[in-house]
């Protein structure tokens, strides 16, 4: 971006903490703050370079990045930088900091970058904000700060007082708002167990006539090994019976999976469920850990992440409490033998022979690789417990990072002997496949079929249906203010469900355009029309009210989702 050494400030200190970048150039300047890239920056469903933000309009949306960007700005206003920036790596959030034209900061707009690609589309406009020479010659303040910047508020339609009216239409919104993530964002970890069981779809699979999203390229369509066309049963089939001969054969030579799919396309979640639901008796029989690389600090030593990460699950273990001071000596038997043949042959005393013995195995301990080696060695030669290795959000990195993983992956299946399931997207399976790591690895490979989004979201209504029927308090708001009840609330729920299936074709093919096949976007989406201020959720239940026809249709959800995506 031209910046030079000597244009950069690293870790300077200001009275409330220390800034990442201050970048300064003939007396103008911009102030960065750098995220590690597994902190999430969640943006709203379908945000784009040219996405219209203000900055209190967007912080009130999405409440997570107030944090970030207070301590930016704060970092702004100390040092008498007019810009700041937050980022992640791949998402850049840059705003206006210091102003004084009379425009209020929150009433200031603010750019996103959601992503590499946007990026990438909008480069041009990515370096007239951050490069020295439009820091220089003033570009960035003719995007801000715009010489006809005082309109009329008449004519302003996101000014405070309109955006509060719009919100009062969706008299849902503060009541849906704390608790919907929870039932339509991602199903993983220990306690989502209940709610991955009941929402997962396991058997319906993309209907219609999308084909750039419904298939693979024809590139990677050509590959032999890649079987476009399994279904989600098949999927599951092909991972248990290729699971299962590793299994019957001792886990005598280990075995790669690739499992392929497009971003947001549920890999994790797949998994997830194979694991701890589906086939959880395997699970609760051998080790099988999930190593999620969206924690991943590339600065970081692989090695290091891995091991740590490991440490951290192997404790957690059931299986691992049958580890003991006997179970060690047998995993480390020829580095005992040695010892005693060697600078123990002379000791006579078995108390002090055992204590050096436990000095021995704790040194080995501290050895990662041969730590490890030696126990899942153990585990699977003399218990029959065998190891799976789940290298789960790999696709989340740069290539060249996800070709080191891929390495790493495969010398722990020369070494252990374990069974490797790495997550990729196709393109980065093919690209590896004709000239990277992957050219000379042996392989499984099997491709997860795109999901049609209207069964996930419909299932995940009728969940959160019956949860607050079960569990009315996890609603927190005193519903009464409104005028409403539990009952209410679930008869909206219950004729939204009822909208999307029969509007289904319209709704999905909307939804699935704008995500392209990432299901993740679009259950953000669907949660974002749920809180939407233009979602008139008002007008939909005094209809209900009055004509308490709640098994017939009574709203257009189409019109609505509309509505929310063109404002």
């Amino acid at each position: 971006m031209g910046w030079e050494e000597r244009d950069i400030t690293r870790e300077t200190q200001v009275h409330e903490g220390y800034l990442d970048y201050k970048l300064w150039v003939e007396g103008k300047g911009l102030i960065v703050e750098a995220k590690k890239t597994s902190v999430a920056f969640n943006l709203p469903a379908g945000t784009t370079y040219k996405s219209k933000f203000t900055i209190g309009g967007l912080l009130r949306r999405e409440k997570e990045l107030k944090s970030p960007y207070e301590q930016v700005h704060n970092y702004c206003v100390e040092s008498g930088v007019q810009f700041g920036c937050f980022t992640n790596g791949l998402h850049w959030i840059i705003f206006p900091a210091i102003r004084d034209d009379g425009i209020e900061i929150s009433k200031s707009k603010v750019i996103a970058f959601q992503g590499l690609t946007e990026i990438h589309t909008n480069f041009s406009a990515f370096w007239n904000l951050l490069s020295k020479e439009s820091i220089a010659i003033g570009k960035i303040n003719e995007v801000f700060l715009p010489a006809d910047q005082n309109i009329a508020e008449s004519y302003l339609i996101n000014i405070d007082e309109r955006r509060s009216e719009l919100f009062h239409r969706n008299i849902l919104s503060d009541v849906f708002e704390p608790i919907l993530p929870e039932y339509f964002g991602d199903l993983i970890g220990e306690k989502s167990i209940e709610k991955l069981r009941n929402c997962y779809v396991e058997s319906i699979e993309h209907e219609g006539e999308r084909p750039e999203i419904a298939t693979l390229s024809k590139t990677i369509g050509t590959d032999p090994m890649v079987k476009q066309f399994m279904t989600l049963p098949e999927a599951y089939a092909n991972l248990k019976r290729t699971i299962d001969a590793y299994h019957d054969r001792d886990g005598k030579s280990g075995i790669i999976y690739i499992l392929l799919g497009r971003v947001g396309s549920g890999k994790s979640t797949f998994l997830y469920h194979f694991f701890n639901i589906s086939h959880k008796e395997f699970s609760n029989n051998n080790f099988v850990f999930f190593l999620n690389f969206n924690r991943y600090d590339e600065k970081e030593p692989l090695n290091k992440f891995f091991f740590s990460e490991l440490r951290d699950l192997l404790n957690k273990s059931e299986l691992f409490e049958r580890v003991d001071h006997r179970f060690l000596k047998e995993a480390f038997e020829d580095d005992i033998s040695t010892l005693k043949k060697g600078p123990l042959g002379g000791i006579k005393s078995e108390e002090k022979k055992s204590y050096y013995i436990a000095e021995k195995l704790i040194e080995i301990s501290k050895d990662d690789e041969k730590y490890f080696r030696g126990i899942f060695n153990n585990f699977k030669q003399n218990k029959g417990i065998n190891t799976v290795l789940v290298f789960d959000n790999v696709d989340q990195l740069d290539s060249k990072v996800q070709e080191e993983v891929v390495k790493f992956a495969y010398s722990k299946y020369q070494q252990w002997g374990s069974f490797i399931i790495i997550s990729m997207r196709e393109e980065t399976y093919y690209k590896s496949k004709r000239k990277g790591s992957l050219s000379t690895i042996p392989c499984n490979i099997v491709h997860l079929p795109i999901q049609s989004i209207i069964p996930i979201i419909t299932k995940r209504l009728e969940y959160f249906h019956d949860q607050l029927g079960n569990n009315p308090n996890n609603i927190k708001h005193d519903l009464s203010e409104k005028s409403l009840t539990i009952l209410h609330i679930q008869k909206y729920i219950e004729l939204i469900s009822k909208s999307l299936t029969s509007e289904s074709d319209k709704v999905k093919n909307f939804l699935e355009a704008i995500a392209l096949g990432d299901l993740r976007r679009s259950l953000e989406f669907f949660r974002t029309f749920l809180t939407a201020g233009n979602t008139d959720s008002g007008k939909i239940i005094r209809k209900m009210k009055t004509t308490n026809k709640f098994k017939r249709r009574t709203t257009n959800i189409y019109y609505e989702i509309m509505k929310i995506s063109c404002c």
